[in-house]
């Protein structure tokens, strides 16, 4: 299990839409999201991630594959949230 916390500029709606699609795409792996707003600028995703290392793998490669989003990653618990992901 970890976390994935992702942070682009609020005025970037197309970033909005291909997070929702990685969201819907990763489906089984996300067990929860939150969207904030950080200061009037930035907007800020936060998921709970549960599954193998492959799949959370692919759902931070595919996060990191948007060139406007800064992201980290936080493993929780047992800390098996050992990703190889390209950058």
């Amino acid at each position: 299990m970890c976390t994935v916390t992702v942070v682009f500029e609020y005025c970037q709606p197309a970033v909005q839409q291909r997070l929702t699609g990685v969201r819907h795409e990763y489906d089984a792996i996300v067990s929860a999201t939150s969207h904030t707003h950080v200061q009037d600028q930035y907007c800020m995703e936060l998921y709970v991630l549960e599954g193998t290392t492959e799949a959370l793998s692919g759902f931070v490669n595919t996060v990191s594959d948007i060139r406007a989003v800064d992201y980290s990653i936080t493993p929780i618990s047992d800390g098996q949230c050992q990703l190889s992901h390209s950058e």
